[in-house]
């Protein structure tokens, strides 16, 4: 048989074969979007002279498909911030890293020029402000580090969670094939949309933990320039806080100087002795000013010291954290960095040395 003769043998079988076909993939049941997944949940609820055990059946199902088509939204959402991120992170690290090799301009002649005419009331005042910064910078300091260490240990998790969600897939397909046909039967069809709802799902989840994974390289080293910056950040608003307690104590050094000379030469005036008596005890408490402000100056130079402590310990900190994320090549050396960084003083001890002595 020629096979010109062979097509026209075949072709009424496959014509038949295709017509046969095509009605059956054009009545398989689409997924519904979350719209129309509301709209049959508001019309279940406002229907009237219905099977009540029937209606809470559909409702359920059909809230579980609403549940499971928006959790789809939110892990596509998710797969497309992973994907943006892996094209803009590298250049913003670039960018942070560019900043943080700029060698640090010194502070503290900066504060002496600014505040050199101010009274001591406004620098005070400036200084409760600079205390509040200091404190949500050290803060947002802790949440990079603490978002840095469960970055750092997320692959395996997120390696873990999509060989599940892929097995899941597969589990659900078969659910899927095993489902009966029903045509009409309202409640097999509102399971129907429910399993194909829960296989939407489960795609944009598989594909948010793809991007997640691949992705994770550049927001790692993003995340590790931002806490970089935010370290550099609480140093340097630490040497300004510094800057202006000693501006403060100056101021006050000087004030209470001045009461104290005023108090003496009072008491040569005073020809009556009540008179006399008074400024003698005025010159007393003057003199006492003066010993309490000098004792504040002392204090104040243990609270620069204490904070150079801890921007120490916090660099050896930095540096051993930085060294560790490095280590991963040997896990020898990784405990023996692990090691050293336990080695190294809590630094919420100093943060509680300050405080207790401001106050």
């Amino acid at each position: 048989m020629s096979a010109a003769r062979r097509i026209r043998h075949w072709l009424p079988g496959l014509l038949l074969a295709a017509l046969t076909v095509l009605p059956a993939a054009a009545q398989a049941p689409a997924t519904p979007s979350a719209e129309q997944v509301r709209e049959r949940i508001a019309a279940l609820e406002a229907a009237t002279g219905m099977d009540e055990r029937l209606r809470g059946q559909l409702l359920e199902l059909h809230r579980l498909t609403l549940e499971r088509l928006e959790a789809a939204q939110g892990y596509t959402a998710a797969a497309e911030d992973y994907q943006r991120l892996l094209k803009t992170a590298p250049e913003t690290t670039q960018q942070l890293r560019r900043q943080l090799q700029t060698p640090r301009t010194p502070v503290a002649p900066e504060v002496q020029r600014r505040y050199a005419g101010s009274d001591l009331g406004t620098i005070r005042q400036t200084l409760s402000q600079e205390q509040a910064a200091l404190a949500a910078l050290q803060s947002k300091l802790t949440e990079l580090q603490d978002r840095l260490r469960t970055l750092q240990t997320r692959p395996a998790r997120a390696q873990t969670e999509l060989a599940q969600a892929k097995l899941s897939q597969t589990q659900l397909e078969t659910e899927l094939q095993s489902l009966p046909e029903g045509d009409g039967d309202r409640l097999l069809e509102a399971q129907r949309m429910a399993l194909l709802a829960r296989r939407q799902e489960l795609a944009a989840r598989v594909r948010m933990l793809e991007q997640e994974l691949l992705s994770h390289d550049a927001r790692l080293n993003l995340l590790q320039a931002e806490r970089d910056l935010a370290a550099r950040q609480v140093e340097t608003q630490a040497e300004r806080l510094a800057a202006l307690e000693t501006l403060a104590n100056r101021h006050s050094l000087s004030e209470a100087a001045e009461v104290a000379a005023s108090a003496e030469r009072a008491i040569r005036l005073e020809q009556t002795p009540l008179l006399q008596e008074a400024a003698a005890a005025n010159a007393a408490l003057s003199a006492e000013l003066a010993e309490l402000v000098q004792r504040l100056q002392r204090t104040s130079a243990e609270q620069q010291q204490t904070r150079h402590d801890l921007a120490r310990l916090r660099e050896q900190l930095h540096n051993t954290q930085r060294q560790l994320e490095i280590a991963g090549i040997s896990q020898a050396l990784g405990e023996a960095l692990r090691r050293e960084r336990d080695k190294l003083p809590s630094p919420e001890r100093y943060y509680r040395d300050l405080a207790a002595r401001r106050d």
